[in-house]
C-alpha cells in the first residue's frame, strides 16, 4: 500500500499536522528573542487539549512530536517535574479509553498477544514502586517511571485508529515526523546551530572533530529509519514517483549520518537487510544493496559539495571503530557500567536496587555526567538491575510477541501491504540491536518510537479494519 499517494482522504488532517509542526519549530526558534511568546504560550496547550479531544489520533502524533522535540517543549506548559508529552499521554489515553468504552468496543483485544507482557510490565513496576517505597527510598524514582508513561501509547494508538482514513494519516504521519526530524538535525549539523532544546547537541568529539555538530535524534531515530525503509522498498518494487522516493532516502539518510551513531548505523543496515528479505526475499536484498550503495555514495558526493568538513567526519566516524577499542572511550565506559551493574544484580537478583536506585559510584571526576550513579545504557541489563532479573523478561517478551505478530500478519496480508510491513519489521529490529548500548527499552522518548512501529504492525492488517466493522454493527 503506498501511503503516500493513496486517494484525497485525511489529505486536510496530514496538512494541518505538517504546518502545526513548522509553525511549531519556527515559534521554538522565537523562545529566547520574543517577550510576547508568553501569551503564545497560553494560547498553544488548550489549543493542543481540544485537538486531543476533537481528533485524537492527530493529538497522539502532536504527542510524539513533542517527545521527539520536532515541537519544542517550551511551547507547552508541564506539570511539575513531568514533561509535556507524558501529560498529553495520559489525557489522550483517558479520551480514546473512555470514547471506546462509551461505543461499547473491547479496550484490550485490538492489542492482541501484546496485552499479555503489557500486563507483565505493569505488574514489574507497581512492584518496584511498593519496594521503593517502603524498603529502600531513593530520590530518583520519579525520574525513572516517567518513561514508562509513554508506554500507554501503545494500547491508544491502536484503539485511535478505527478506520482506512485513519490508516493512511497514521502512516503518512510517521513519514512527516521522521523528514521533519531528518530536516533538523541535518540543519542543524550544516549550519552548526541548536534547535532542539533537550535532546544532545554538541561536538563530535574532543578531538579532531571538536569543529564538527553532532544531534542526537533519539527515539526520532527510528522514525527515520521506517522511513528510509519504506521508500527503498517501494523503490524495489518500482511502485510510486522514483524522483521523490529517491529525495526522501537521501534526506533520510543524510538525517541518520549526521547523528554520527556508529551502532545505529551498524544496526539500520542490518535491519534494512532484514526489512528487504521480507520485502522481496534475496532478490529484494540485492536490489536494495544495491540502491543502497547508490544512496549513500550520493549523499556523501552531494555533502562533500555543501561541506566537506562533515563529510570527513562521517567517514572518520566510520573508520575509527578500531581506534575507539583500543583508547576505550565509550565502549570502555559501557564494560564499566555493564560489569557494575551484574554485581549489583547478583546482590539483589529479585528486586535489583528498585526504580530509581543507585547501583554503582562514579567511575571518574573527569568524564563523568549527571545521574551516572543510577544511568545505564544496556536497556536489558536496566530492567534487571533496576526492578530484578524477572523483569529482563518484558524486552524478550516483547520481541518474541513481534514475532510472532509480524509471521502472522505477513501470512495473511496482500503483497501490497508487504513494503509497508516489511519497513515496519526493520525498524524494529533496530533499536532491538541497539538495545545493547542505549537505553531504548527504558527511555521515554524511544519508547514512544517503540509504540509507533508495533502499533503500526498490529493495524497494517486490512483484516483488523473489517473486525472492527463487524463489532461496530
Amino acid at each position: 500500500m503506498m501511503i503516500y499517494s493513496s486517494g484525497n482522504a485525511n489529505r486536510s488532517e496530514l496538512l494541518f499536522l505538517a504546518l502545526g509542526l513548522c509553525v511549531a519549530s519556527l515559534l521554538g526558534l522565537l523562545i529566547p528573542v520574543t517577550p510576547l511568546l508568553p501569551l503564545v504560550l497560553i494560547i498553544i496547550g488548550p489549543v493542543l487539549l481540544l485537538l486531543g479531544a476533537l481528533w485524537p489520533l492527530a493529538g497522539l502524533f502532536v504527542t510524539a512530536a513533542l517527545a521527539f522535540e520536532i515541537i519544542p517543549a517550551g511551547l507547552v506548559m508541564s506539570l511539575g517535574s513531568f514533561r509535556p508529552h507524558e501529560l498529553m499521554i495520559v489525557y489522550l489515553a483517558l479520551i480514546v479509553i473512555l470514547r471506546t468504552i462509551l461505543r461499547r468496543e473491547p479496550v484490550f483485544a485490538p492489542l492482541a498477544q501484546f496485552r499479555w507482557p503489557m500486563l507483565f510490565l505493569v505488574v514489574c513496576v507497581s512492584s518496584s514502586v511498593v519496594y521503593v517505597r517502603y524498603f529502600a527510598p531513593n530520590e530518583f524514582l520519579l525520574a525513572d517511571l516517567r518513561n514508562f508513561v509513554s508506554w500507554l501509547l501503545l494500547p491508544v494508538l491502536v484503539l485511535a485508529v478505527r478506520t482506512s482514513a485513519d490508516h493512511r494519516f497514521y502512516f503518512r504521519g510517521m513519514i512527516v515526523l521522521g523528514l521533519a526530524m531528518s530536516f533538523i538535525v541535518i540543519i542543524q549539523s550544516v549550519f552548526d546551530i541548536r534547535i532542539l532544546t533537550e535532546a544532545r547537541v554538541e561536538s563530535l568529539d574532543k578531538g579532531g572533530n571538536s569543529d564538527v555538530t553532532r544531534s542526537i535524534a533519539g527515539g526520532a531515530t527510528y522514525i527515520m529509519i521506517f522511513g528510509l525503509y519504506y521508500f527503498m522498498n517501494l523503490l524495489a518494487r518500482r511502485k510510486g514517483s522514483p524522483l521523490l522516493l529517491v529525495i526522501g532516502s537521501f534526506i533520510f539518510a543524510a538525517g541518520l549520518a549526521v547523528t554520527f551513531g556508529r551502532g545505529v548505523w551498524v544496526a539500520t543496515a542490518a535491519g534494512l537487510l532484514l526489512a528487504t528479505f521480507v520485502n522481496r526475499g534475496i532478490r529484494g536484498v540485492v536490489i536494495t544493496g544495491i540502491l543502497g550503495a547508490v544512496v549513500v555514495a550520493g549523499m556523501l558526493g552531494l555533502g562533500a559539495l555543501v561541506k566537506p568538513r562533515l563529510v570527513e567526519a562521517i567517514v572518520d566516524r566510520a573508520t575509527g571503530v578500531g581506534e575507539e577499542l583500543n583508547r576505550g572511550g565509550s565502549f570502555a565506559w559501557r564494560a564499566l557500567e555493564n560489569r557494575a551493574a551484574r554485581i549489583a544484580i547478583e546482590r539483589r537478583p529479585l528486586t535489583g536496587v528498585g526504580l530509581g536506585g543507585e547501583y554503582k559510584k562514579t567511575i571518574s571526576a573527569v568524564d563523568s555526567f549527571k545521574n551516572e550513579t543510577w544511568y545505564i545504557h544496556n536497556a536489558y541489563m536496566a530492567y534487571a538491575v533496576k526492578m530484578g532479573v524477572f523483569a529482563a523478561l518484558f524486552p524478550i517478551w516483547m520481541i518474541l510477541t513481534f514475532a510472532v505478530a509480524a509471521r502472522q500478519i505477513l501470512q495473511n496480508s496482500s503483497a501490497n501491504n508487504r513494503p509497508l510491513q516489511a519497513a515496519l519489521i526493520g525498524a524494529f529490529i533496530v533499536p532491538v540491536i541497539t538495545s545493547y548500548t542505549q537505553p531504548e527499552w527504558f527511555d521515554g522518548r524511544s519508547v514512544v518510537a517503540f509504540c509507533l512501529v508495533i502499533a503500526g504492525l498490529l493495524i497494517s492488517s486490512q483484516a483488523r479494519f473489517q473486525e472492527m466493522e463487524d463489532v461496530r454493527r
